[in-house]
């Protein structure tokens, strides 16, 4: 359940309701057309600052994380899928008690 201030406090608001209050009918309100063209002027600025030529800096902070995130992938592969998904014996069990 997401947040929502209401009446100087917080309360809990159902997703139901939320995609209820930016949609009727299968078609976007206009709070919810509002929503979408937020998110499009920050898809919009996010493709510009990653082709500026003049300033790298940005393009080089997401190419960081990216390396970050996919050596991360790759390691949870080599540890949890090298044994082609099996685990060399028994996590959590006795030892003993399996002899």
């Amino acid at each position: 359940m997401g947040a929502a201030l209401v009446g100087g406090g917080v309360r809990a608001v159902r997703a139901y309701d939320l995609i209820r209050i930016i949609s009727r009918d299968g078609n976007p309100t206009p709070l919810g057309q509002a929503f979408a063209e937020y998110s499009r002027i920050d898809k919009t600025l996010h493709l510009l600052a990653m082709v500026d030529s003049v300033d790298e800096t940005y393009r080089r902070r997401v190419t960081r994380q990216l390396n970050i995130q996919e050596s991360r992938h790759r390691l949870a592969r080599k540890v949890f899928h090298g044994q082609r998904g099996e685990w060399d014996q028994v996590v959590g069990a006795d030892s003993a008690g399996d002899q």
